[in-house]
């Protein structure tokens, strides 16, 4: 499985929105929106797992600077967590 970032979405965006833009390229095992939990209200951004890597480059260079709802939108890999994040770091200091 793949991870993309989908960035610049409109923030009235639902994981069907989502699912319908990327089912045209390959299977989506999942789509998590992301949201300010404070307020409730959506960041503009997501990750959508692809069932697999040559699906989701599909999806990578099919949506990438493609216009969506009038906004241009970013689509990339995900890149794994480094070991040594910032916050970690910051901990270890203190």
């Amino acid at each position: 499985m793949t991870t993309i970032y989908l960035n610049n979405l409109p923030i009235t965006v639902s994981e069907g929105d989502i699912r319908e833009l990327l089912e045209p390229f390959g299977a989506v095992q999942a789509v998590q929106i992301i949201v300010d939990r404070y307020i409730d209200q959506q960041y503009g951004f997501c990750f959508a797992e692809m069932a697999n890597d040559e699906d989701a480059q599909q999806a990578i260079s099919g949506l990438n600077g493609r216009e969506y709802v009038g906004q241009t939108l970013e689509a990339s890999e995900t890149r794994p967590r480094s070991s040594d994040s910032r916050a970690g770091a910051a901990k270890k200091r203190w």
